[in-house]
């Protein structure tokens, strides 16, 4: 991540838009890029006041005598880990629906390109592994319910051997987050914080590409908003301002566990990392 070319820099990814309608969670990835962090993939769907993609298939459902084809994968329980399990349908007309396969969607497939040396892929797969070698945190971004998540979503009490890490880091994140205008964040695994589900992105990068900082952010408003999908636009730089006090929090560890491990000097200036690394 930066401003300039380099096969040595640590890299943080972040998406937002897995669920289209998470609208907020875009904004705020746009205001990320202002602030000069990369890699970004800001908008995975495009389809607005939906939550899935638009898969077709042949399921159908009655509304008002009319016949309605039952659209869409829910990208976020189409990744490959604890496939179609908890938190997930095999109903093509369920808002979870996971998809016939891991991986069965053209989004879902192209973060896999990134991060795994997939060969039916494309002629650049060595650079895409040498990527994946150097990237050190993923954070989706989603919305509603601010919560900072940690893996393992699928089940209660399923942690990663370096948990001690990943919570401690989010701890002080949720902490950058509150002191900037007292947004409160809860954090844990999904069953700790709001409910188990199977089959997403972060969970699958931790576990398959092995990126240590993988987190997933459900932004503003709290679960108690009725509207929280559409967030008042007086929110939205606010929400973009807070949630780079937390993000900050994450890049400042990648680059202390750089500095650590190469040896070189690293100093920052608001995220702006001098000797060739941000």
């Amino acid at each position: 991540l930066g401003t300039k070319n380099s096969n040595s820099k640590p890299i943080v990814w972040i998406d937002a838009g897995i669920h289209a309608r998470e609208w907020a969670s875009i904004h705020t990835a746009l205001y990320f890029i202002k602030q000069k962090l990369f890699l970004i993939l800001m908008v995975i769907l495009k389809f607005r006041l939906w939550r899935k993609n638009r898969r077709s298939s042949n399921y159908y459902t009655w509304n008002n005598g009319k016949k309605q084809y039952c659209k869409g994968v829910d990208l976020n329980r189409n990744f490959d880990f604890h496939f179609a399990e908890v938190g997930s349908s095999s109903s093509p007309c369920s808002s979870i629906y996971h998809g016939r396969k891991a991986f069965s969607e053209p989004e879902t497939q192209l973060i896999f390109l990134i991060f795994q040396n997939f060969k039916a892929f494309f002629a650049i797969r060595d650079t895409i592994l040498k990527l994946r070698k150097r990237m050190k945190a993923y954070i989706t971004l989603h919305t509603y319910s601010q919560l900072w998540i940690y893996p393992f979503s699928n089940t209660r009490r399923s942690y990663s051997s370096d948990i001690d890490d990943l919570k401690a880091v989010a701890k002080k994140a949720v902490e950058s987050v509150r002191k900037l205008y007292g947004t409160k964040y809860e954090y844990g695994t999904g069953p700790e914080v709001i409910y188990a589900f199977s089959g997403g992105s972060s969970d699958w990068v931790k576990a398959t590409a092995n990126v240590k900082y993988s987190y997933t952010i459900e932004l503003r408003p709290s679960r108690s908003s009725v509207d929280g999908f559409i967030l008042n636009k007086r929110e939205l730089i606010p929400l973009g301002r807070e949630t780079y006090e937390g993000i900050k929090v994450v890049i400042d560890k990648v680059i202390a566990e750089a500095k650590e491990k190469h040896g070189k000097f690293i100093y920052s200036d608001n995220l702006r990392i001098h000797n060739n690394i941000i």
